[in-house]
């Protein structure tokens, strides 16, 4: 029997702009990730919690769920469901808490934790059955969750707030010709203390945050202008060189942008 082996993907999927309630009784084994906006989550007919931002919860079969938000409100829920005897070992070891309470998770890395569960999505419409890498980027979303319950070495206050601005700044406009040695200076660290300032709040360091960034942009715009040719949305996101940024697009998604721009297109389509 292979090491991998005892994990199907059955369900997967990312609505940056999802509405209303879900109500089932569940059939799999899932991780669901909020990654912005209010939401409420209920089992078993128990106790309503609410959060706002990035949360993550297990889903159990057999365990009745309500968890949403109004309809007048949107919110970016992502998730990826599975079935196997793999699960029992994740459940042995804590990893997968079954039945936790309470049952949200703070997510201390969000982007890094979307960026994970993203690609784990991609490869999952794409490969049957699955292979061992899908199963390490499930492995590691489980230890994201379990880390982030873990208490760990945080900046001061006031530089984790500037941290916290200037990570939402790039988030927001990643094409930036960002300069991270002059945002060392406004923290008055130095350039590699900063960069271990930048890992402890986001999860990754500055320079591979921002490249995550350009290409979460990138893909949101192969899907959102299907006219637009690579090249301009590659100098669009702060990437001129095509070559390279098919290179590293291909690295991150494990698909070329077309590729990838065909086959989320005829997803969503299907």
């Amino acid at each position: 029997m292979n090491f991998f082996d005892g994990q199907d993907f059955v369900a997967g999927g990312m609505a940056p702009e999802s509405r209303g309630m879900f109500r089932a009784t569940a059939i799999y084994y899932g991780v669901q990730y909020n990654h912005s906006g209010r939401f409420s989550l209920q089992v078993d007919h128990g106790s309503v919690f609410t959060a706002e931002g990035p949360y993550a919860f297990f889903t159990t079969p057999g365990h009745y769920y309500e968890y949403g938000c109004r309809e007048d409100e949107t919110r970016s829920h992502n998730h990826i469901c599975c079935l196997g005897p793999r699960f029992q070992r994740y459940i042995e070891s804590g990893l997968f808490q079954s039945e936790r309470t309470p049952p949200l998770i703070p997510v201390r890395s969000p982007e890094r934790f979307l960026a994970t569960l993203r690609e784990l999505v991609t490869l999952s419409r794409r490969v049957v059955p699955a292979t061992p890498r899908m199963v390490l980027l499930y492995e590691d979303l489980l230890l994201q969750l379990h880390e982030s319950e873990q208490k760990g070495r945080r900046p001061p206050v006031w530089q984790e707030d500037y941290l916290n601005h200037l990570i939402g700044n790039i988030a927001a406009a990643p094409e930036r010709p960002w300069d991270f040695a002059a945002e060392a200076g406004q923290c008055h660290v130095t350039p590699t203390h900063f960069r271990r300032l930048f890992k402890a709040v986001s999860g990754l360091p500055p320079q591979q945050f921002l490249i995550l960034q350009r290409l979460q942009s990138a893909a949101q715009l192969l899907l959102e202008i299907p006219a637009s040719p690579v090249k301009t949305i590659a100098e669009s996101c702060g990437i001129p060189n095509q070559f390279y940024f098919t290179r590293l697009f291909r690295k991150h998604f494990h698909v070329s942008p077309l590729e990838f721009r065909r086959s989320m297109t005829g997803a969503q389509q299907g």
